[in-house]
């Protein structure tokens, strides 16, 4: 065991060399098999696809296929038909300043599709998780034990994997961790030479999550990290400033850290606008509240969710970190008691954790959300910072080895913690499920008490089935993309799209007016077919101009969206949200009368539809080809 982890970084390593060859990975691309009526063709070898991770599968992945085809560009013409940004907002691979801080894409500008796919994959869970083990090390008094669980509890928890691939969670908590060790580096070395290399790689580090680009998670766990990280520079802090060098190296990090994201800002300028005067994300802004009680409490229902979900909304809403909360408070608490023991890291993140869950459950003055910048952390979204908290307070006093509880006090408390997880969870649980989660949730309380509280021998391997349970379980253990281009399907639109570039639609069947996705919306980009409703990032106003557009009409489009366009030969064309609900914030429907097709330009339509009787005066859709349950229109106009 003691070689395993001497040799973790060389072992991590080969491991991701094979993966990589092997083209394994976790993405729920199979689901497309099953969509396309082809099964033999599913990718999963291990799991299920999970249609809840719609924004890895539908979109994400989508995307970065779709850059084979437009030369890996900082702006894609085949997103959404028209030049797009997809450098910045949605992370996509491309040959740009901005990929240097982003490495785990690089596999996709050298590597053929699936080892690309697998390349970004293992490689993020791979040095996540060795990344958080150094972490641990370093904050958990060099305890290997209490520093894997750690690492299991982040790299496998229910957060990291059911948004795996997107929005750059992944990257806030590596990048983040990251950065505090190369500050703890920089503290305890005298070299200069070793000082330099820290700096540089703080400096990579900073920029790296600066472009994650996605606040609602960055800002909240900025707070965590800076704040470890000045607890480290207190602890030591005269060994923080030596001499005037630390003063240059200070600056030369100022402006290694500032010249990617000028880079970035001047190009992405339009698109930052475009993004801030949306209605949806750049109009969302949250004071906090809103939220019960209970709600820091419902991390015990993730324990199941790769197993099956009837809650009434996606797994994806709900996910957080497995926190065995409120056991560390409660422990922090009794080691207090017992020995008056005081960690000024301890007492510091317990106080960060009162504040977040005041802005969880009560609205903050506007100034007061706007100077801490927790205004962009929607209160929803400040649960995985809490929750984060909450391992690293648990973990912490563990590592000073408290007291374990006496046998009685043991029974007391784990009575006590288990009656209090019921008390928070079966009040939203279907009374049809009522008996099942009874037994779930009590036997996790009842065994999470115990090993935490006396039973500490035994922690970490209830780590690992925790680990295993809620988080290894929720994305598929995959191979290859033969799901996406081993189709009759994939290759009729990638010859038309080799011959002609011209703009494709997917028609969204008879699903006007509801709130349904097309899941296969964003599909024929993957061949590189510019396609108009592809998931648009932001609203392309030249195009949508053209229909007169009223105010209400502007508003309903002017965001990140899932078009939904169903085509009509009756009725005039029309923008709405679902049934009217602008509450579903990103989506858009669309019921386009197919004489408007001109004005779009657009060429071939995708439908599983027959649109062969769908004519006019004007337009003709005349079928190419009917594979897979789906048939290739083209538009011929008289």
């Amino acid at each position: 065991m003691y070689k395993i982890f001497s040799h973790r970084w060389i072992i991590g390593i080969i491991v991701w060399i094979l993966l990589v060859i092997f083209q394994i990975h976790g993405s729920s691309i199979g689901f497309y098999a099953h969509i396309l009526q082809a099964p033999d063709l599913d990718t999963a070898l291990i799991g299920t696809n999970h249609s809840f991770q719609l924004d890895e599968w539908a979109v994400f992945t989508p995307l970065a296929f779709s850059q084979y085809f437009d030369g890996f560009s900082y702006f894609s013409h085949v997103s959404r038909a028209a030049v797009t940004d997809v450098a910045l907002v949605y992370g996509q691979p491309c040959w740009d300043m901005i990929t240097v801080f982003r490495p785990f894409l690089w596999g996709y500008l050298f590597l053929p599709a699936g080892n690309g796919l697998s390349f970004f994959w293992t490689g993020r869970l791979i040095f996540l998780f060795l990344i958080s083990y150094e972490f641990g090390m370093l904050f958990f008094q060099q305890n290997k034990k209490i520093s894997l669980s750690y690492a299991l509890l982040t790299a496998f928890s229910p957060m990291v994997q059911w948004w795996f691939s997107i929005n750059g969670f992944v990257e806030t908590l590596l990048w983040g961790q990251l950065g505090v060790l190369a500050v703890n580096g920089y503290i305890h070395t005298s070299l200069y030479k070793k000082r330099i290399l820290y700096m540089l790689g703080l400096a990579y580090v900073m920029v790296a999550y600066a472009v994650s680009f996605y606040p609602a998670w960055q800002v909240s766990f900025a707070y965590v990290f800076l704040l470890m990280a000045g607890w480290i520079i207190y602890k030591n802090r005269k060994n923080t400033y030596r001499t005037y060098k630390d003063i240059f190296l200070g600056i030369i990090l100022i402006c290694l850290t500032a010249l990617p994201i000028v880079h970035v800002l001047f190009k992405s300028w339009d698109t930052i606008l475009a993004f801030a005067n949306s209605i949806y994300p750049g109009q969302r802004r949250d004071l906090g509240g809103g939220f019960s009680f209970d709600w820091l409490f419902h991390y015990i229902l993730l324990y199941m969710a790769p197993f099956g979900w009837d809650m009434g909304y996606a797994p994806t809403g709900a996910a957080t970190f497995i926190s065995f909360a409120p056991m560390g408070i409660m422990l922090a608490g009794w080691n207090y008691c017992k020995t008056h023991f005081r960690d000024s890291l301890t007492g510091t993140l317990i106080i960060l954790l009162v504040v977040y869950i005041t802005h969880f459950l009560y609205p903050w003055p506007d100034f007061l959300a706007r100077v801490t910048l927790l205004a962009f952390s929607p209160a929803a979204r400040m649960i995985p910072a809490i929750d984060f908290l909450q391992v690293l307070i648990l973990l912490r006093v563990l590592s000073f080895r408290p007291i374990a509880c006496s046998k009685k006090t043991t029974a007391c408390m784990t009575v006590l913690f288990t009656g209090f997880e019921l008390w928070m969870v079966l009040p939203v649980i279907k009374p049809e499920h009522a008996a099942l989660w009874i037994i779930v949730v009590s036997m996790f309380s009842v065994c999470a008490a115990l090993y935490i509280l006396r039973l500490r021998h035994g922690l970490v391997l209830f780590i690992v089935l925790t680990a295993f349970v809620s988080g290894m379980a929720v994305n598929p253990v995959a191979r290859g993309v033969q799901s996406v281009y081993g189709t009759h399907l994939a290759r009729e639109i990638t010859e038309i799209a080799v011959q002609d570039k011209g703009y494709w639609i997917v028609d969204n069947g008879d699903t006007w007016n509801t709130e349904h996705i097309n899941y296969m919306n964003s599909y024929p980009i993957m061949f590189g077919a510019p396609t108009i409703n592809s998931v648009n990032l932001y609203v392309y106003w030249p195009r949508w101009e053209l229909f007169g557009l009223t105010e209400k009409e502007r508003s309903i489009l002017n965001r990140y969206a899932h078009m939904n366009i169903t085509l009509d030969n009756t009725k005039p064309t029309k923008f709405q949200n679902p049934k009217g609900n602008s509450i579903i914030a990103d989506i858009v429907n669309i019921r386009l009368n197919i004489g408007d097709l001109k004005k779009l330009n657009v060429s071939y339509v995708l439908s599983n539809r027959d649109l062969s009787v769908m004519h006019n005066d004007t337009v003709v859709l005349v079928p190419l080809d009917a594979a897979n349950g789906y048939t290739v229109y083209h538009v011929e106009y008289k």
